[in-house]
């Protein structure tokens, strides 16, 4: 678009505005702040579809926003222990793959991914546990409210 406005011969000032927001989406900051939106999105998405189908019928965006809360509040306060925790466990295995002879870059890629999904995937099992538990101890085959005969 930028350069059809630009082609008539004289320039023009919104082709320049278009050449700074593109730049300024090209920022490595900016592309980073994309990044943790889309995969903050996609992970609210896909956990509240996956969460959605072991929960009642009537189980809404708003009560899925408070249990999210709820295991928020139980991980935020142990985050930065968490992030340690699979930084070390993560830095094993990435000099694992180094002694392979795979290149340091993946290693340091999977510490960064690690670091940042790990504590989401924390939140996720929080969300999850308490009624994968009640899921699993409910009884296969129907049982009767009467004893006896």
């Amino acid at each position: 678009l930028g350069a059809a406005t630009n082609s008539t011969g004289g320039g023009s000032a919104g082709g320049g505005a278009e050449t700074g927001a593109l730049a300024l989406l090209a920022s490595p900051l900016a592309q980073g702040t994309l990044r943790i939106l889309a995969a903050t999105t996609a992970f609210l998405a896909l956990a509240y579809f996956d969460v959605r189908r072991i929960r009642p019928r009537s189980y809404s965006l708003r009560n899925f926003a408070a249990e999210m809360w709820e295991a928020l509040k139980l991980v935020l306060p142990v985050l930065i222990f968490l992030v340690i925790g699979f930084s070390f466990i993560l830095l094993i295995f990435a000099s694992v793959l180094e002694k392979l002879c795979l290149p340091e870059r993946i290693g340091e890629e999977i510490i960064v991914y690690g670091q940042f999904y790990g504590p989401v995937c924390v939140v996720y099992w929080i969300v999850k546990k308490d009624w994968l538990v009640a899921e699993r101890s409910a009884p296969v085959l129907p049982v009767s409210g009467r004893v006896g005969g």
